[in-house]
């Protein structure tokens, strides 16, 4: 899936831990078994930042199914006041770190980009309804990042969405979901 291409945005989505997505109807279907750690999201081209201060949250029709977990799916937002600088990824041996990268949090402990104690993105935990609904997350319903509990979203560099696992005891689980019209709300 791919957006923009305008010259002012662009970017795309992807998959990962076994989905699958295709666009069907215009709409992004996602559909897979989830075995290990697992989601899909937006990026943004050329480590390009969104300002989206003007708004109060994002807003997005879901539907589709995940096992009958209650809330299997957590919205995260990335910012460049959550993401762990480039200085310190290159710091520790990360190849695909950039100096260019965005991002400015120091971690306080970690070793990696996938292990970074101290910046970590707030998320909402998210009730899959079986028929499209649209679902309203305001900025301040994210908790739990570090060190922003809420997103900055005059700093957005990602928007992703984590399929529930527990790890190594969890029963893998398939899921078959449909997003569309992803929007800020004013």
């Amino acid at each position: 899936m791919q957006f923009g291409g305008n010259g002012a945005l662009s970017g795309g989505g992807s998959v990962w831990g076994g989905l699958t997505s295709e666009i069907v109807d215009g709409a992004w279907h996602i559909s897979g078994t989830v075995n290990d750690y697992a989601g899909f999201d937006l990026y943004l081209d050329d480590c390009a930042v969104i300002n989206a201060s003007a708004y109060k949250g994002i807003s997005f029709s879901l539907s589709g199914s995940a096992a009958n977990r209650a809330t299997p799916i957590a919205l995260g937002i990335s910012t460049t006041d959550t993401t762990p600088s480039p200085a310190w990824l290159i710091a520790q041996g990360d190849t695909m770190a950039k100096p260019t990268d965005p991002g400015t949090c120091t971690p306080i402990a970690g070793n990696s980009r996938y292990y970074h104690p101290g910046c970590s993105d707030p998320t909402k935990s998210i009730a899959v309804p079986t028929a499209p609904t649209t679902i309203n997350v305001l900025w301040t319903d994210m908790t739990g990042g570090e060190p922003d509990a809420s997103p900055n979203p005059a700093h957005i560099t990602a928007i992703y969405f984590n399929l529930e696992w527990m790890g190594a005891a969890s029963t893998p689980y398939s899921a078959d979901l449909t997003l569309d019209d992803l929007a800020f709300i004013p």
